[in-house]
């Protein structure tokens, strides 16, 4: 039975003929891409010419298409097939430039670059065997010769191409497993700016997520990064890197689409400039505009716990004056929320009498206990009566056995000293841990003081060397084999540089970490939770000072300006969509403060003197 095949091309008014390998064809042509009355068909495969767009159709599954290319010269073309109408390609060879893209229905789309010789070639799109009827279009554009784009080699393992400092390269990475691979030689330890920008290709759809992985050549894990949210035209990231050799292997994943892409490395003075803080000033008091308007209170969060505990400690130092009526009425406002969230916690008691909480939920009540803590020396003692209950309740909930009866006292073992989520758990984790030890260790700064506090505080502390690897770095609990994630190392690494508790794991910690600038979109690596992430990390690296800290905040300012949306505001991403902009914009503002030097009480107490 013969199949119908129509071929259309579109641009430059090219008129093609048509083959199918199951028969006699109907070809059609217009320019305008729509449907023509039948042609007699050529013989052999079509000729496609440069810049031509050419429409096909397969009638059936598992059908072969073959289109031949003519050049009458040698030049640098772009080829890509792009299916519609939910076909689905097997694969698409191009035997005489050894390109061939073995598909398997999944990654059906095939986009490269390559250097052709003079004469023709043949291009043969292959019909899935479970793919439905429908059309694709073949896309081709003869470029010129350009010294700053990669040309795919016939060989795959060619040496990697140079990224030189300061000089753009661009490149096209096919859709099937294509990593283009580049080297980069650095002569001096300094922060280095690598940008990548997508390029897009003419009448070909949106690429995918872009990854970069960047080898540090020392034999540990790499830099991987991704761009791959819906408003991210190009993608920044920061490495430090170490005099020496460099790879740097670019590819788009999953590899539905690859696409072109340009890379600039730049190398990048570490000193903050008078720039850089006017920067992040106004960056500050846009985002406090933000938060005090109305629409910013997340209506159906107004009455969550953290969330207002996160708004109020970003809102405790001052703003613009023309802001400052509005900064402390919602200071105010939200010093009140929180301490008519004040209720006895059934079972919870500590030194004889029960204890309140602003929430059972042992995460909420430690950032709230936190933001009054913050709130008391700047002023606001309606502050201190709520901040005493919610230091009463951590230390009742704490796994110990000074612990409430009723929750369960805790004798010992690798998990005393620690919290959860909930007040009567019998394992704890690093991440609560590390609120609750802020939070108490801010009261303290603050003048509050409660009868178990600084024992507590040493329990905690007991509990971090547990979850220490001297090899690792700070683990999420105590016995885990996951290599730590970063947000796990900079909490681990603040506790026991805040609380002055050296450790064999902080300087595997701190390693880690200097190789994860803040990157605005995404962690380095393990969970996606890029704001709680740059919150301990900047946290940390004010404490270490020098070039760690001028390094951090000087790419932490470039980083979170650029990500700032028109109104002030931040988009919470990832697993953070869920907690919604408030939550995004209220860290956003205590880490752009610290990066200015605006530190809070805790963090400029001596730690001696704890």
């Amino acid at each position: 039975m013969s199949t119908a095949v129509r071929w259309i091309a579109a641009t430059l008014g090219v008129v093609l003929a048509a083959s199918s390998a199951h028969g006699q064809d109907t070809p059609g042509f217009h320019a305008d891409a729509s449907w023509t009355a039948a042609l007699e068909p050529a013989s052999g495969a079509p000729e496609l010419g440069p810049n031509t767009v050419l429409h096909g159709r397969f009638a059936a599954p598992g059908e072969v298409d073959r289109v031949a290319l003519r050049l009458d010269r040698d030049a640098v073309v772009s080829l890509g097939a792009f299916p519609e109408d939910g076909v689905a390609f097997a694969r698409i060879d191009a035997p005489s430039i050894r390109r061939s893209f073995p598909t398997n229905g999944q990654h059906p789309t095939a986009l490269f670059r390559v250097r052709v010789t003079a004469g023709l070639h043949e291009l043969v799109i292959t019909a899935s065997k479970r793919s439905r009827a429908g059309g694709y279009r073949v896309l081709v554009q003869v470029e010129a010769e350009d010294p700053t784009w990669e040309v795919e080699s016939d060989d795959q393992k060619a040496a990697p191409m140079e990224l030189a400092p300061g000089a753009p390269r661009r490149g096209t990475c096919s859709s099937w497993s294509d990593t283009d691979r580049y080297a980069i030689a650095v002569e001096r330890r300094t922060i280095y700016r690598l940008t990548v920008r997508r390029l897009a290709t003419v009448g070909a759809p949106p690429a995918s997520p872009l990854e970069l992985r960047l080898d540090l050549g020392d034999g540990e894990d790499a830099y991987l990064y991704r761009m791959d949210l819906a408003d991210q035209d190009a993608l920044c990231f920061y490495p430090v890197l170490e005099p020496g050799k460099h790879s740097l292997d670019i590819g788009f994943r999953p590899a539905w689409l690859g696409g072109g892409y340009e890379l600039l490395v730049e190398p990048m003075d570490v000193v903050v400039t008078v720039d850089d803080v006017a920067q992040a000033h106004r960056a500050i008091e846009r985002a406090i505009a933000w938060l005090v308007a109305p629409e910013a209170a997340d209506k159906h969060r107004e009455h969550h716990v953290a969330h207002t505990g996160l708004a109020l400690a970003a809102l405790i130092e001052s703003g613009p004056p023309a802001l400052e009526a509005l900064r402390e009425r919602e200071v105010v406002r939200h010093i009140g929320t929180l301490a008519r969230r004040y209720k006895a916690v059934p079972g919870g008691r500590w030194d004889g009498t029960e204890v309140q909480s602003a929430s059972p939920f042992v995460y909420d009540a430690a950032i709230a206990t936190l933001a009054l803590a913050l709130a008391v020396p700047a002023g606001h003692e309606a502050a201190r009566a709520p901040c005493v209950e919610g230091v009463r309740y951590l230390l009742a909930a704490q796994l110990s056995a000074a612990r409430s009866d009723a929750w369960g006292k805790v004798l010992g073992g690798a998990h005393h000293g620690s919290w959860r989520y909930d007040a009567n758990a019998r394992v704890g984790d690093l991440s609560v841990v590390g609120w609750c030890l802020i939070a108490l260790y801010a009261a303290d700064a603050a003048g509050v003081k409660v009868p178990g506090l600084q024992a507590a505080v040493e329990r905690g502390v007991a509990f971090i060397g547990h979850c220490a690897d001297p090899d690792a770095g700070y683990r999420y609990q105590p016995g885990l084999s996951a290599r730590p994630s970063s947000v796990q190392q900079s909490i681990g690494a603040l506790l026991s540089t805040l609380l002055d508790t050296p450790s064999p794991a902080l300087e595997a910690a701190l390693v880690d970490l200097d190789r994860h600038l803040c990157a605005a979109t995404q962690v380095g690596r393990g969970e996606d939770t890029p704001f709680y992430y740059f919150y301990y990390a900047t946290r940390l690296h004010y404490l270490r000072g020098g070039f760690p800290w001028e390094a951090w905040r000087r790419v932490t300012i470039h980083q979170l300006t650029r990500r700032q949306r028109p109104d002030g505001g931040w988009t919470a991403l990832r697993r953070e969509a869920d907690q919604g902009d408030r939550y995004a914009t209220a860290l956003a503002v205590m880490i752009l403060r610290l990066c200015v030097n605006e530190a809070p009480a805790y963090l400029r107490q001596e730690v001696e003197g704890f």
